[in-house]
């Protein structure tokens, strides 16, 4: 398991997460706004993001 932190956050209150199809971008949705993070690629034997990093910037 992985924490994804984001470099730049959104200044409002996330009601909702939703990813894209290809699981690429990450899209926090708020009453006053919407934000989009590009995630990191997945890679190593079990897909994790950044090979199994505890704590990862996106």
């Amino acid at each position: 398991l992985s924490t994804l932190r984001p470099t730049d956050p959104p200044t409002f209150e996330v009601e909702k997460l939703t990813l894209n199809e290809t699981t690429t971008q990450l899209a926090a949705v708020g009453s006053r706004g919407v934000a989009i993070l590009d995630l990191p690629r997945r890679w190593g034997k079990e897909a994790t993001f950044q090979g199994g990093k505890e704590t990862i910037s996106c």
